[in-house]
């Protein structure tokens, strides 16, 4: 799943490092944020498997106190390097 995260950002034009960046922000974030109520980011990230998930994640979060898209985005992507591993 990392790899087909990672090649799609490659082709998408975006350098790989960004997604050690974006881990890190999103694992930030995630702490900030989202562990009063949610303490393993299994908790939220079960709910969106499949081919559509970080599509699904980004309309969810979009409405669930994440209204910033790069924050979504770099969320998204940690809590895909967490489910992934």
């Amino acid at each position: 799943m990392r790899t087909a995260i990672v090649l799609s950002m490659v082709l998408s034009g975006v350098a790989p490092g960004t997604l050690l960046a974006e881990n890190e922000e999103g694992a930030a974030y995630f702490q900030q944020a989202c562990t009063r109520c949610h303490r393993n980011p299994s908790e939220v990230s079960y709910a969106f498997e499949g081919p559509d998930a970080a599509a699904e994640m980004d309309a969810f979060l979009s409405r669930h106190h994440a209204s910033d898209p790069d924050l979504r985005a770099a969320l998204i992507a940690w809590f895909r390097s967490q489910t992934s591993e």
